[in-house]
């Protein structure tokens, strides 16, 4: 934790072995766990891959309009279909097979069908700028349209607590209970909520921020467990607030946002892409018609992941920084405490090197040592 506070040294990682932290049969679990997530997550991420150049093959040759209802619909699936089957999966297949109870069908049913209507909105308003952005600049539609992300970035980050607080039950918590903690903090106009269903479990808290005063949500587990190991976490969240990473977040993530859209409209348009015998474009600029939203959905998807090395690294010093805030603020929490936080039982203990590059947080064994 001495290495974190030092100037600087938030952006680099504290080299751990995971053993030095956690036992064989701890390690064995988590790899028990964690490795069929990752093949699923592979699968969806090809699944998506290929159905949205299916669906620009469709468009091509079925001749539906680039930005029509079919397109759109088509699109929206492609995005869905994958991320629906993986749930599915990991509700009713994966979550099972250690110890949890199967979601029930009507909520999952729920939660799938309000997903796959954000994806038909969202792709929906895609269409309808693509055209607009056309008829301003021809050459320069592209620049027009990544200009959006940061009001779509806006218009999320205004909606997220809105949505968390219809989509779960919780209820505020006794002002005397943190508020001396946020006043030491240096955060004011904070709240303090208890999330009363199951949608935050086990030692966890989370931060909501946007239109309002940043509500801090807690679980009823850590609200039980040891005051030591509540005020930790607690300032953990007030750490962020205080040093203001949620509005650094949004920034940055609308900062990635523009960039991946224009990189991926400048491509769409470049003369190369001409000559990649349609799989971009449905014809030349001096035809004047645009990339499929297939096409220009696939070049999003690879110019986005790309986008998630860098801001997964910028989030790792957030919280590495957000620990050492905690640690100044209610001092050090005893070991055994801060094993039960890290080394629970769906903990990713032993990244992969790739997985490290994308986690939005530390390794669990860094973040003990």
């Amino acid at each position: 934790m001495s290495r974190a506070s030092g100037s600087g040294s938030i952006w680099w990682p504290t080299p751990v072995r995971p053993c030095s932290w956690f036992s064989d049969a701890e390690l064995a679990r988590s790899r028990a766990y964690h490795r069929p997530l990752a093949k699923v997550g592979v699968a969806k991420l090809s699944g998506r891959f290929v159905l949205l150049v299916f669906s620009h093959v469709l468009v091509v040759f079925l001749g539906w309009p680039i930005a029509g209802p079919a397109a759109v619909a088509a699109v929206a699936l492609a995005f869905w279909i994958p991320d629906a089957s993986s749930d599915w999966w990991f509700e009713f297949r994966h979550e099972p097979r250690f110890g949890s109870s199967a979601m029930p069908l009507h909520r999952f049913a729920t939660g799938s069908l309000t997903a796959l209507a954000f994806c038909l909105a969202t792709v929906g308003l895609v269409a309808l700028l693509l055209p607009v952005a056309w008829a301003v600049s021809a050459r320069w539609w592209w620049l027009l349209a990544a200009s959006a992300v940061p009001i779509i970035v806006y218009v999320g980050g205004w909606l997220e607590p809105r949505f968390t607080a219809a989509a779960h039950r919780t209820s505020p918590l006794d002002g005397a209970t943190f508020d001396s903690l946020a006043r030491r903090a240096g955060v004011s106009h904070v709240e303090f909520h208890r999330m009363e269903s199951d949608a935050l479990v086990g030692l966890n808290a989370l931060t909501a921020t946007g239109g309002g005063r940043p509500r801090i949500v807690v679980s009823s587990e850590l609200l039980e467990a040891e005051r030591t190991l509540t005020n930790h976490v607690i300032a953990h969240e007030l750490s962020h607030l205080r040093r203001r990473h949620p509005a650094r977040t949004k920034l940055l993530t609308a900062s990635a946002g523009v960039g991946v859209a224009a990189a991926a409209g400048a491509l769409a348009s470049s003369s190369a892409a001409d000559r990649i015998a349609g799989l971009i474009r449905t014809g030349s600029m001096e035809g004047g018609q645009l990339p499929t939203l297939g096409s220009l959905a696939v070049l999003l998807l690879v110019f986005g992941a790309a986008a998630e090395v860098p801001l997964a690294f910028v989030s790792r010093a957030q919280e590495r920084q957000a620990d050492a805030g905690a640690l100044a603020l209610v001092g050090p929490v005893p070991v055994p405490l801060l094993r039960r936080l890290h080394a629970t039982d769906r903990a990713l203990l032993d990244p992969g090197r790739f997985e490290r590059m994308v986690l939005p947080h530390p390794p669990p064994a860094e973040r003990l040592h």
